[in-house]
């Protein structure tokens, strides 16, 4: 719709309480119309919306009611909710809770995988963020070694499975 295009357009723009209005307003045209593949897409963009206004606390209880209403709706495996956990862990790297960031990736890179969502895993925001906003060298070396291991799956050669959690050793 156009107030979701508007929104987007705003929140790029970083005028946050405008995005809000606009991206508010399309969620609720798709809510009554029980379009839940687009709701959740506009949600997830309110998400990021509060992230990147700083409004924290606010964007992890807004993502963790929308996990709720995903797996409901559909199922605990499929890309809107690998979506809502990659910007919960945005949320959580933001707020300094990095061992939850790195739980939150977890999940959504395992459903990416499961998905074969190959082009997703590339496009992480958390990571990107992690790497670039990071002044801890052990951030930055899970950053780089996570890297490596998508440019490995990318090249569709068998990858071992692994978890996030401990890459900093």
């Amino acid at each position: 719709t156009n107030y979701y295009q508007r929104g987007v357009a705003l929140k790029n723009r970083q005028a946050s309480d405008s995005a809000e209005f606009f991206l508010s307003k399309a969620a609720d045209i798709f809510k009554t119309y029980e379009d839940w593949d687009n709701y959740l897409i506009i949600n997830n963009e309110r998400g990021s919306n509060f992230i990147h206004s700083g409004k924290i606390d606010p964007s992890i209880n807004f993502i963790n009611e929308q996990i709720v209403f995903c797996i409901e709706k559909f199922s605990d495996s499929n890309e809107y909710l690998a979506n809502l956990y990659n910007n919960l862990g945005l949320a959580y790297f933001f707020k300094g809770q990095t061992d939850n960031a790195l739980e939150m990736y977890d999940k959504s890179l395992g459903i990416r995988m499961a998905l074969n969502d190959r082009e997703s895993l590339f496009t992480s925001n958390l990571f990107n963020d992690m790497g670039k906003n990071s002044n801890y060298p052990e951030i930055k070396k899970i950053a780089l070694n996570y890297i490596k291991k998508l440019q490995h799956l990318n090249y569709g050669t068998p990858a071992p499975v692994f978890s996030l959690k401990n890459q900093a050793e």
